[in-house]
Order: structure tokens, then sequence, then C-alpha cells
């Protein structure tokens, strides 16, 4: 997996899904790990790495590393480790409170269980499909997905979604936050008064030399 190829094109949403979707079938170490109770194994994953975690759970690092190389500002939607505590975070900061939606869409940050009372966990929405057999279907990547950057399917139904930040809202804001103020062409420029002459000053006397 590689980001050299990546054309950026300035759109958030369309950046993420580009930059994830090079890093499909990234597997965490088998050989390089931290064995818990001797028995729970963590590989060292290079998002982990990069965050300064490099043995952690890796869905929310793996996800702010997607961020980081779209070249989304570090502000909005932040850099996390824990699915908890940056879904947390969004809900408290006004602008992107206001695009946490209901429904998911295509480069969208998806925070979900599996069922109620299992971990929360967040994964980068690829695109949806609503159908009248399943209702919405979304294909998604996420990382630690059994040890690896994976991409699925999933039916809305079958998750419990805690929270959807939409990308292109969040840029929408930002620019709208950012934008340098234009000049108003229709403002005449008034012009200004032409400084009075001075008047000239009188040559001083010449002193007498003294004795």
């Amino acid at each position: 997996a590689t980001l050299n190829y990546v054309n950026l094109s300035g759109n958030w949403a369309e950046d993420l899904r580009a930059i994830a979707s090079t890093q499909v079938g990234y597997r965490e170490s088998e050989k390089n790990y931290l064995a818990e109770d001797g028995q729970n194994r963590r590989g060292y994953t290079r998002y982990g790495a990069w965050y300064g975690i490099p043995y952690g759970e890796w869905d929310a690092m793996f996800a702010s590393f997607c961020l980081h190389y779209a070249d989304v500002p570090r502000e909005v939607p932040g850099r996390y480790s824990d699915a908890g505590k940056w879904l947390k975070a969004l809900r408290e900061d006004p602008l992107t409170a206001n695009a946490l939606n209901k429904v998911p869409a295509s480069g969208d940050l998806l925070f979900y269980r599996e069922e109620d009372g299992a971990a929360l966990r967040v994964a980068i929405v690829l695109s949806g499909e609503t159908t009248q057999s399943d209702g919405l279907v979304l294909q998604m990547i996420e990382g630690g997905r059994e040890d690896r950057v994976a991409q699925r399917k999933v039916k809305l139904r079958e998750i419990k979604l805690e929270g959807c930040l939409g990308l292109e809202e969040v840029q929408r804001q930002w620019e709208i936050l950012h934008r340098e103020p234009a000049n108003d062409p229709t403002e005449p420029v008034q012009p200004t008064e032409p400084a009075e002459p001075t008047e000239p000053t009188e040559p001083t006397e010449p002193t007498e030399p003294t004795e």
C-alpha cells in the first residue's frame, strides 16, 4: 500500500476515500507484537507508530492517519486514538456537532457498535446504496478489522449507529469561517486631499565670529 500516487483534489471527503483505499489489505505485524497476559497479542502497525502508540487498538488511529494524508486540517475533525473520546469531542465542538448526520454518506466518518455494549469503532464510508430488501447498505473501510485494513459491506440496520460526521459539511463550514474578506468593488475610493504647501523658512543670519 502506498500514498505516492494519490493526487489530492482539495475535496476532503473525496481525498479521505482515496487515501483509505490505498491502505486496504495492510496487516498488523505478526512478528513484532506485545502480548498481554501471554495471550492477547497486539501487533505493531504503521498507524500506531505514526500516532505514537505502535501497539494500540488502531481503528481510530487508522482514520486519523488517513485524514492527515488527505490534508484535512488537524483542528477539524481532530486526530484521536480512541473512537469514544473522538465522538465526544465532535459532539462538543459547535462546528462538528452541526455536521453529525443521521444518514451516512460517502466520505463520512462512521462511529458505530456491532451491538449494544460492544466497543465503539470508527470507519470511513466509501459509498452507500439503498435496496428494498436490505435498506441502506454501506461500503466502508476500517482499520483493525481482523488485524487488517478491511473494506466490507455493512447493512446499516445490523449495526448500532452512534454518530456519523459529514466531512463535506465540515469543510463547507470551515471554509466559510476562514474565508478572506473580499474588497467591495462597488465602494468608490475617496480621493485624499492634497497636503497644504508649507511656508518657506527664513534663512538665519550668520553669527558674528568671536574675538
